[in-house]
């Protein structure tokens, strides 16, 4: 009996040490991160939703969330440096936590950790994205962080963090207009895999389904009204332009304008071509020598036209538009070889509320390595779209299904990124940032994994032999 209670109070002491240790690495990495770019780069969208956090939320196009994110610690007294090192500190904590999770002793944990942290210097567009208030952020850090929650409540069975996994993931989801094919692969998977079992009750399953719905309404809410007072807010017109820029790419391929009639004159097949470009809508309007303008159509046709012509011309054009969103999709994962679109932004834009960078050498250093280094085709990620799954699989495969939530996070990797493929309305680096990040997490893990098993393995069998 007192053997017993020694082994448990041994493994309660390790599994705090593991907390402690994982923690601590995740602010560490984080100071790491801000301090140069203190606090925070940002960009014209991130100094409009800074804006609407003062003013008040005018519009959903930017997701709300943001701007109440910047309004709270305002108005704690952090200011936006407060919220760049928090979304920071829950993206690397919750990484580290996860990581723990896997790993074994805590050579291997600070060994693990530390490749992650590294490959976000290895692939210069995940620090150039991690480096900006963006958006981009805010999803990957509420996703990694929910998944920390996740494990830890399918561990205790605790409904509490199971909740909390929820608000966490459905924060993710609210944080970009297209990001709930990131997030529906564990909300899914807490309905009908409860607490990591088939043998959950009805019971916990309804609950957790009530859970989730709660948690949905609440997105959609936050995208139609403001807080606090709970004024409308106008539709967001990001899918029109997104179908406008489809139908001109596939305008562009076929040679006939397929644009709504109230973009204004038919343009040649020349033309057409002249003004469409795969990387950003904006480009594809901006105003050219001699040449139509259809930016207006842009943003003055309402959606209801754009989406009635959208709808009766990609059936008949699927060729052309599986070209045009493949050209897309090949920009955003890196795919070509052309300069990354936007793989940070440049310290912060001149804006009226004194927002700048405190140490501008240091900035313009890091801002220098991302540039020079997105330019290089073997230091871009897309390759871990392959590695991950794979050595996912293998994991499992070899060692057993306490490794399988690696395989959903890799699910969900490849959802936020199919989703992208379809729904993305331009093409810069920082889109795929959550599943990049994704990626290289679960390769990290695996890796790391299935070396201390080689290890350990190759000891065993030298001892057997012995």
């Amino acid at each position: 009996m007192t053997a017993g209670l020694s082994e448990r109070i041994h493994v309660l002491t390790k599994r705090r040490l593991s907390y402690i240790v994982a923690l601590c690495l995740g602010l560490i990495a984080s100071v790491i991160i801000v301090w140069p770019v203190w606090p925070g780069f940002m960009s014209f969208d991130s100094l409009y939703v800074y804006r609407e956090s003062i003013e008040g939320v005018a519009i959903a196009q930017q997701p709300p969330i943001h701007a109440y994110l910047f309004a709270f610690f305002r108005t704690i007294g952090l200011g936006a440096g407060g919220l760049f090192f928090f979304q920071t500190a829950l993206l690397f904590c919750g990484s580290a936590l996860i990581i723990r999770r896997f790993v074994d002793s805590t050579i291997v944990l600070v060994v693990a950790f530390a490749l992650y942290v590294g490959g976000f210097y290895y692939f210069p567009t995940l620090l150039g994205t991690v480096i900006v208030q963006w958006k981009d952020v805010l999803t990957a850090t509420f996703f990694i962080f929910g998944a920390a929650l996740f494990l830890e409540a399918n561990e205790r069975r605790s409904y509490v963090l199971l909740a909390l996994a929820v608000f966490s993931f459905s924060c993710a989801a609210a944080a970009r207009l297209n990001a709930i094919t990131l997030s529906i692969v564990p909300l899914v998977a807490m309905v009908v895999y409860p607490f990591g079992t088939w043998k959950a009750s009805l019971r916990t399953r309804g609950t957790m389904l009530a859970i989730v719905l709660v948690s949905l309404l609440g997105i959609n809410a936050q995208d139609r009204w403001r807080l606090p007072d709970f004024a409308p807010l106008p539709p967001e017109y990001g899918l029109g332009i997104l179908m406008s820029w489809d139908l001109l790419g596939v305008s562009a391929c076929e040679g006939v304008d397929l644009l709504p009639p109230e973009f204004g004159p038919q343009l040649s097949s020349d033309q057409l071509r002249s003004l469409y470009d795969y990387r950003l809508p904006d480009y594809s309007v901006m105003i050219r020598p001699g040449m139509p303008n259809p930016a207006g159509g842009y943003y003055a046709v309402h959606a209801p036209e754009i989406e009635r012509q959208w709808r009766a011309v990609i059936p008949t054009h699927l060729g052309c538009y599986a070209s045009h969103r493949i050209s897309v999709f090949r920009t955003l994962l890196g795919l070509v070889n052309e300069p990354i679109l936007d793989p940070t932004t440049t310290g912060i834009d001149p804006n009226p509320f004194n927002l700048h960078t405190e140490r501008p050498a240091e900035a313009d250093a890091i801002e220098h390595y991302v540039m020079q280094g997105a330019a290089t085709m073997w230091r871009r990620p897309f390759f871990l779209y392959l590695l991950a799954p794979v050595l996912a699989v293998l994991v499992v495969q070899r060692l057993g299904r306490r490794y399988a939530p690696l395989l959903l996070l890799a699910l969900s990797a490849y959802g936020y990124i199919i989703g992208l493929l379809f729904g993305a309305p331009s093409a810069p680096g920082r889109y795929p940032f959550a599943s990049n990040v994704l990626c290289l997490l679960v390769t990290v893990i695996c890796a790391c994994v299935l070396a201390a098993w080689y290890v350990r393995t190759s000891r065993s069998s030298a001892r057997s032999g012995g």
